[in-house]
């Protein structure tokens, strides 16, 4: 059954969710699993919503007395429903599984229509207290106690037992936010046990401790922000993995300055063009930074192969340190300015460990680091960013 959450930093946190899902959804829209978890989290955070005391009010006073819970018992009905349909969509598209769909999509159907029902069969100026401790000896009292939570047990069990399952055969970030998610629903489902036992003891006018039930409506408040933060974990981890990748190549964009600057004056030509955002857009888009970093990588290197006979006559060999290559770069550099010649020889100047991109820009940021100094030309970074064509 639905618990009373008057805490609104958890529907807020909830409602983050919800929009980052969202935001998923628009990139994805054929999704039908993430459409699935969507659904999930925007019923639950609609059911909170509605809990809220001003909200319900407000709906009580438009709608008609306990029109509020009512519509938050449905959302947290809707909230377990849409999250069997998520497991549901992952299994490969059938006949048995189209079935399966229907048979979930009855079955809430029924459950609503039957607290539906009973809300309706009650008079008005009797409903608002249909939600709390009334007489259980009305049939809609006792349908409004017993339908929900009877209903969320059922899907909240096969939730579990799928959640689980998916543990066992996942690892890193998935692995975890399925954890997450199992002990959330293990917390909900035994919540709700309790909340059907109360209610079949208040019917059979049994003795029932009133606070276990007390405990359980506290216990669910974490229980669903656990919830919310278990179906959003992997994706959550994987959007800082992204940003801890964004500021390492914000940096070594940036500690390539030095060496970009003195190439680029030397052979401008190696300049890459033909950016597929204007400047300015580039400049304002979050990930703009990662073709401005490749593009330097590649420029210095490209630079630096040019370069290297003249490296070369300057006595600089074969795998020469960073800071090797960085005393003879400036000579090097006016050599190539001034058109004097050089050996026809190419050398690999840096002999990267590895055979990858990131070796290269390691070597690379050695060189250029080595080339701050007052016997260096100077480490402007802030004349890289008005030099080099597109934004800084």
């Amino acid at each position: 059954m639905a618990v009373i959450v008057g805490e609104v930093p958890v529907t807020v946190l909830l409602g983050l969710a919800v929009v980052w899902k969202l935001y998923q959804l628009s990139r994805a829209p054929g999704d039908r699993a993430l459409r699935a978890v969507s659904l999930c989290l925007a019923c639950r955070a609609a059911e909170l919503c509605l809990l809220l005391p001003s909200v319900s009010a407000a709906l009580s006073s438009v709608l008609g007395p306990g029109t509020g819970r009512l519509l938050a018992e449905i959302f947290a009905m809707d909230t377990a429903y849409w999250l069997v349909r998520f497991y549901l969509h992952l299994l490969p598209v059938s006949r048995r599984s189209a079935l399966r769909v229907r048979r979930e999509t009855l079955l809430l159907s029924l459950a609503v229509a039957c607290v539906t029902t009973a809300f309706l069969a009650t008079p008005p100026a009797a409903r608002s207290s249909l939600f709390g401790y009334g007489d259980m000896s009305a049939p809609a009292v006792v349908a409004l106690h017993a339908v929900p939570p009877l209903y969320l047990m059922y899907t909240l069990a096969m939730a579990l037992w799928w959640t689980w399952g998916y543990v066992r055969i996942s690892d890193g970030a998935v692995a975890t936010g399925l954890r997450l998610t199992a002990a959330s629903l293990a917390c909900m489902l035994a919540a709700n046990v309790v909340f059907e036992l109360s209610t079949l003891a208040r019917w059979c006018e049994w003795l029932f401790p009133g606070r276990l039930d007390h405990v359980c409506r506290q216990l669910l408040t974490p229980a669903i922000l656990l919830f919310a933060t278990g179906l959003s974990y992997a994706s959550i981890m994987a959007r800082l993995a992204s940003v801890q990748i964004w500021i390492r190549h914000r940096r070594n964009y940036r500690q390539l300055a030095p060496l970009w600057l003195g190439l680029h004056e030397v052979f401008p030509e190696n300049t890459l063009r033909g950016s597929p955002a204007a400047p300015w857009r580039e400049t304002l888009h979050a990930w703009g930074i990662h073709r401005r970093y490749y593009r330097r990588v590649i420029e210095c290197r490209d630079g630096l192969v040019r370069l290297s006979p003249h490296l070369a006559a300057c006595g600089v060999g074969t795998g020469a340190s960073p800071e090797t290559v960085a005393k003879h770069l400036p000579r090097a550099l006016r050599a190539q300015a001034s058109g004097d010649a050089a050996t026809d020889r190419a050398v690999d100047i840096m002999q990267s460990v590895g055979d990858s991109l990131d070796a290269d820009t390691r070597q690379l940021i050695a060189v250029s680091l080595a080339l701050r100094g007052p016997r260096r030309f100077p480490a402007a970074t802030e004349r890289s960013a008005r030099t080099e064509p597109g934004p800084p």
